[in-house]
């Protein structure tokens, strides 16, 4: 054997070692890639950590022209993408399909593959104890209105409860029974994409009221209650034409629903699904809406300069402030399953 075919193994060795800590030269016009997700960190630390330690580019069509992509992954992304349904818009929908798979395959959804979902999305795992079905819900805030409630306008027509904006006149009942239009200042809480569990009051007028079991809203014999207190038989104030009657509750069903929205008018009532509702949840009515005089004065306290993270830092801070003081009401139909 010549002795040139006994090292090459160590020949080898030497050059894949310089290879590997030789740096790798940005060409122009590249775009980098990284193999992090889905732990993605700046200043190049990732989460686990690049085993190879390489940067991967990819050159440039030419000047002007739309680069092509070294890898499988679509133009303009890097290969290792997340899965669509932890993506915006698509989660929820992507979330139900993976719901769906799993109880074709199991009968059932498996509880800690959503646990596993609902933390990649910054959320807690809630089990309703009602409907019995387990989903990602926000940790502190719970839901009031789904997105799919209608709000009656001044002019009678009915807009969907997440296309409700700031400014809108919409339609209330005052102390007399008699309704009147108000103006909607802005939301304690705006959230489109969270989940919740909320109730079904079916009345005999043909109304649903939606609303989650917190909620407060207005009974005949109890005045302003929460609506996980409300029973069949009870009766609630809903609208008809120009005219304000009194209608009793039939059944109570409940659903886990989409979109959470909480909207501040100026008389602290509306009109939900043509029902008479408060615009507050977890304390009572008139407290609530005692506390909430700063932001009726200065409407400019709900907009988006005091949002993050989809919540009111003001909103949140008052709320924070009432469960030490006062503890919230939360209906009893929730279990925390894990944080």
């Amino acid at each position: 054997m010549s002795p040139l075919s006994r090292r090459w193994p160590l020949l080898l060795l030497v050059s894949a070692v310089a290879a590997y800590i030789s740096p790798t030269p940005e060409p122009p016009g590249a775009v980098l890639y990284d193999r992090s997700w889905p732990y993605p960190a700046s200043g190049g630390d990732s989460w686990p950590p690049n085993p190879w330690g390489r940067r991967l580019w990819r050159r440039a069509a030419g000047a002007g022209a739309a680069p092509r992509p070294a890898y499988r992954g679509a133009v303009g992304q890097p290969h290792w993408m997340p899965p669509q349904f932890l993506q915006g818009a698509d989660a929820e929908r992507g979330l139900q399909r993976v719901l769906s798979r799993q109880r074709r395959k199991h009968g059932r959804p498996q509880r800690w593959n959503i646990a596993r979902l609902c933390e990649e999305r910054g959320e807690c795992t809630c089990y309703s104890q009602k409907t019995r079905a387990t989903y990602c819900c926000d940790c502190e805030w719970g839901s009031c209105f789904p997105g799919q409630a209608g709000v009656a306008l001044e002019g009678g027509q009915l807009r969907r409860m997440d296309r409700l904006a700031a400014g809108d006149r919409v339609l209330t009942v005052t102390s007399g029974g008699e309704l009147t239009p108000t103006t909607v200042l802005g939301f304690l809480d705006r959230r489109p994409q969270a989940t919740g569990e909320y109730l079904h009051l079916q009345l005999a007028s043909g109304h649903q009221l939606r609303l989650s079991a917190n909620h407060v809203t207005f009974t005949r014999s109890g005045g302003g209650v929460y609506a996980s207190q409300v029973q069949p038989g009870d009766e609630l104030l809903v609208a008809a034409a120009n005219s304000t009657s009194y209608s009793p509750v039939v059944s109570v069903q409940y659903s886990i629903m989409k979109g959470a929205f909480v909207p501040l008018t100026e008389h602290g009532t509306l009109l939900v699904d043509g029902v008479w509702a408060s615009n507050y949840a977890s304390f009572p009515h008139a407290l609530s809406h005692a506390l909430t005089t700063p932001f009726r004065l200065w409407p400019a306290l709900l907009s988006e300069r005091f949002v993050v993270a989809d919540k009111n830092v003001l909103v949140d801070g008052l709320k924070r402030l009432g469960r030490l003081t006062l503890g919230a009401y939360s209906g009893g139909v929730l279990r925390l399953v894990s944080p």
